[in-house]
């Protein structure tokens, strides 16, 4: 199963955790979301846009986490689009008080999480939905 895990550039250390943590959770999952360890910004932006939405046409669920921008906002527009499946990771706190506009209105209510618990119970139900059996929890 291929991830991508979206969220603000300033943010790529908490994303490189979180890759970390769901690597040791679950067996056979890709990452593929490579600008999290680029160390400069070398290419152009329509070069990181195409990318980007590359690695998402290969992925079969995207997490997007907040704080996020407009280029997580497309990404998750974009995913949508294409029917793959969004996890959208935000403080109860946050997500209650500042009643977030998702895209489009298409993100699902229980793919909204707001615990690294409740992440790895829907990634899990996500996995096994998708043939995967061998999760390390």
């Amino acid at each position: 199963m291929n991830i991508y895990i979206a969220g603000k550039y300033e943010n790529k250390m908490m994303i490189q955790t979180l890759k970390f943590l769901l690597g040791c959770c679950f067996c056979k999952i890709n990452f593929i979301c490579n600008w999290a360890y680029e160390t400069s910004f070398a290419s152009t932006w329509k070069e990181r846009a195409d990318r980007d939405y590359g690695s998402i046409d290969q992925c079969n669920l995207l997490i997007a986490t907040y704080p996020f921008g407009q280029g997580t906002s497309s990404e998750m527009g974009y995913a949508l689009g294409k029917k793959i499946p969004v996890i959208f990771y935000v403080d109860k706190l946050i997500h209650s008080k500042y009643e977030m506009p998702l895209p489009m209105g298409r993100l699902l209510e229980e793919n909204i999480v707001h615990t690294v618990n409740e992440l790895l119970t829907r990634i899990g139900s996500y996995y096994r939905s998708q043939g995967g059996s061998n999760v390390n929890r």
